[in-house]
């Protein structure tokens, strides 16, 4: 992909890109949602927090928030190439899935902006995407394991999907 000094400027500036266009996302859910919407106001009504400090707030939580899903999503990564015995540079790993979450968040901004579709629906749709890019993205380290890491990957979006439709439903 890059190497030397330029790879980690890429993955930095895939980072930032990542960060803005969940953060957009994530104003876009907000204000599509008229209970989280109303539940805001309320708040900064109480608590008499101006708008501006608001909307750093909510951008220092989406920087965590996907700094953390980052880690997850590099961790099971990870251990699911080592389950299949493939061996990925870090980096191209790294990079490819910020890169996978810029094309999902640009997908999921759109289609909360144009359709009413349910979070756990557009959680699955996602995660299926991105099992796409990320074949797409290291087809050459997967090579004939691509199944494999295909197989795996349903399973955790079958589970995950399962466990939160339970905690919706609870």
């Amino acid at each position: 992909m890059f190497k030397g000094k330029s790879k980690y400027g890429f993955f930095i500036v895939t980072f930032i890109g990542a960060l803005i266009i969940f953060s957009m996302y994530v104003f876009k859910f907000i204000n599509s949602n008229e209970q989280i919407n109303e539940q805001i106001t309320i708040l900064t009504n109480n608590i008499d927090l101006k708008s501006e400090s608001l909307n750093l707030f909510i951008i220092i939580i989406c920087a965590v928030t996907l700094f953390i899903l980052f880690i997850l999503n590099y961790i099971i990564n990870k251990v699911i190439f080592k389950a299949i015995s493939i061996n990925v540079d870090s980096m191209k790993l790294a990079t490819s899935i910020l890169i996978s979450y810029n094309l999902e968040f640009i997908l999921a901004n759109l289609l909360v902006t144009y359709m009413d579709i349910k979070l756990l629906f557009l959680t699955i749709i996602l995660n299926l995407i991105e099992i796409g890019l990320i074949v797409i993205l290291l087809s050459e380290e997967l090579g004939r394991n691509k199944y494999k890491y295909c197989a795996i990957r349903l399973v955790l979006v079958i589970i995950n999907a399962t466990i939160s439709n339970f905690t919706v439903i609870a």
